[in-house]
């Protein structure tokens, strides 16, 4: 099987690309620098020099192709809207200009493009969306310019929750804090649904192999949701630590959201926490309905809460993030 793959070096695309090879894939990633993904040679990867917006000339005989690629932090939102969006064009577009017969394109989304839930049965994907950041509203166009394309090509997309395991750094400020033995938590207790990094991809595999319609959306996330203290509290036990539980009022996350941007304009990089980031706490719940994937794609996770949490721990520890 030949796999042309987007995003392929990121936290979740490098997960897929082992699993693929590891399945007798043949893949094809697309890169901007060649010598940052020097390990492609070892794995034998096939890497196509580029962005997506400058596609090149894509191999004969594409079998799936993998739309991970995406903007997930920045300091201008317009950002977004040029990768997120743009790019999902631009990709399409590269491929019907190639006249490219894949049996699966397959679009990584995101929750953000939903919305949150008012509930514990959580979105489902029929659901009207409504998202309340650029973010959310950029990953929400790139579906539709998705589902512009479904009656050309077999579109797939999968609406992916919060997503942890090795190689992400997004949630290791807050893990920091639990290393320390502080727990810090709002008032209200919110749902979240979260997916171990291995389920995902295992998710996004399946998406080859079942007889879907173009067009269906698909939320990925573990059976059940969790409050924040219930995470607190796993990865407290992940650690050996005995956790001291500090309830924070909303301001105190404003204000944190604020310093944070600020100090990431200093040093030139967007971080994970934002003001963006902050309307996400804020709102009642984030809790992905998965009935579908269930039906469609016979998708059950294998990794419990604890488990991936003990996982991703240990390759903090071994790179000294922790």
């Amino acid at each position: 099987m030949r796999i042309f793959v987007t995003g392929g070096t990121g936290f979740i695309g490098n997960h897929l690309v082992n699993l693929l090879l590891a399945r007798g894939a043949e893949i094809f990633a697309l890169v901007r620098d060649p010598a940052k993904a020097c390990w492609a040679a070892e794995k034998n990867i096939h890497l196509l020099v580029g962005d997506i917006f400058t596609i090149p000339p894509l191999p004969s005989g594409i079998d799936i192709v993998y739309n991970l690629a995406g903007k997930t932090k920045t300091h201008h939102a317009a950002d977004y809207y040029t990768v997120n969006e743009e790019g999902t064009a631009s990709l399409f577009r590269a491929l019907d200009a190639a006249g490219a017969q894949p049996r699966r394109v397959v679009h990584l989304s995101s929750l953000a493009a939903a919305g949150p839930s008012e509930s514990s049965v959580g979105v489902r994907e029929s659901d009207p969306p409504r998202p309340v950041t650029p973010y959310g509203r950029s990953k929400l166009r790139a579906e539709e310019i998705a589902l512009q394309y479904k009656n050309r090509f077999p579109v797939i997309i999968i609406r992916a929750c919060a997503i942890y395991g090795p190689g992400d750094t997004d949630w290791l400020d807050f893990f920091k804090w639990i290393n320390r033995g502080i727990l810090p938590r709002v008032r209200n207790k919110k749902l979240v649904s979260l997916c171990y990094v291995m389920d995902l991809v295992e998710a996004l595999e399946l998406c080859c192999h079942r007889e879907l319609a173009s067009g269906e959306i698909l939320n990925i996330a573990d059976a059940r949701p969790y409050t924040w203290e219930e995470l607190g509290e796993a990865a407290g036990q992940a650690f050996g630590k005995k956790l001291k539980k500090v309830t924070l009022p909303m301001a105190f996350f404003y204000l944190s959201a604020v310093l944070s941007e600020l100090q990431s304009w200093v040093k030139g990089r967007p971080g994970i926490f934002s003001r963006d980031k902050f309307l996400d706490l804020k709102q009642p719940g984030w809790v992905a309905n998965v009935e579908k994937a269930r039906e469609l794609l016979c998708f059950e996770p294998r990794f419990d809460l604890k488990t991936g949490l003990k996982e991703t721990m240990a390759w903090y520890k071994e790179r000294n993030l922790l």
